[in-house]
């Protein structure tokens, strides 16, 4: 991934973890959780999450927030997704934040 240097040392500073990945269609994870805070950006492609028998659908330039612990099952369908997870260090907030 490529990051402007400055944003890279601001983002270090404050402790903010980027991750970037892709998924493939008809991927599915079961029980998936973060131990931090985070917003997770779904680039391109299209999912669903389903937290505590709520559903979330997201396409490409979609996102969403949760909180440490919220365990979830995301369901990228036929199409996959390109994504990208921002991990924020106080993970004071707790649960889906959808």
């Amino acid at each position: 991934m490529i990051v402007h240097p400055l944003t890279q040392r601001l983002f270090r500073g404050a402790g903010i973890r980027l991750a970037r990945f892709n998924a493939n269609g008809a991927e599915v994870v079961r029980g998936h959780r973060h131990d931090s805070a985070h917003a997770f950006f779904l680039l391109s492609g299209a999912m669903v999450q389903a937290h505590n028998r709520r559903e979330l659908e997201l396409a490409g330039g979609g996102a969403r927030l949760s909180g440490a612990d919220a365990v979830h099952d995301i369901d990228f369908g036929d199409r996959g997704g390109e994504c990208m997870v921002m991990h924020f260090p106080d993970s004071r907030v707790r649960g889906s934040i959808f």
